[in-house]
């Protein structure tokens, strides 16, 4: 008799998570929100500010992991910010407000 085992590898949309969903920084400061993924295979995650994806610079850094960094925020930063995951088997996504405050 044969045994026949079936293909375990079944997908999973993601599911996101982020650390805060506001944020509020006096301009000047330093500030960092994590968003994580669950899913299968494992969900490739985006930064946007408004409709405009997030990219590197002095400033702003976005790390593979989830990590959205913004150092010496302005007032211009100020708005929406969504952490897109992405995979296989579909997308989610989570905005968050940021707040910036003059000095």
């Amino acid at each position: 008799m044969y045994s026949f085992k079936k293909n375990s590898r079944s997908t999973v949309p993601p599911s996101v998570f982020v650390d805060q969903k506001e944020v509020t920084a006096n301009a000047g400061e330093t500030i960092t929100v994590q968003c994580t993924a669950t899913g299968t295979p494992r969900a490739q995650i985006t930064w946007y500010q408004g409709q405009n994806k997030m990219i590197a610079n002095r400033r702003i850094a976005v790390s593979s992991q989830g990590h959205l960094v913004i150092n010496a925020i302005e007032l211009k930063d100020a708005g929406y910010y969504t952490c897109l995951a992405n995979n296989s088997a579909g997308q989610e996504s989570v905005t968050i407000s940021v707040n910036v405050q003059s000095e």
